[in-house]
């Protein structure tokens, strides 16, 4: 993490993390992400993400 001012001298916090495909990590955590694979078709086919004309 790292305190910075912004051109109107307002002070901005920048949080560096590693969006994996596993886990996320910044520089003092570990986590799972939010990422998962199924075989099946979800129950809720609201707000899903489609890449290559497949679910992802």
């Amino acid at each position: 993490m790292r305190m910075m001012k912004n051109n109107n001298n307002e002070t901005v916090m920048v949080i560096g993390i590693d969006h994996g495909y596993g886990n996320m990590k910044t520089a003092t955590r570990c986590f799972p992400s939010g990422v998962a694979r199924y075989d099946k078709e979800p129950i809720f086919q609201n707000n899903l993400l489609v890449y290559n004309e497949e679910t992802a």
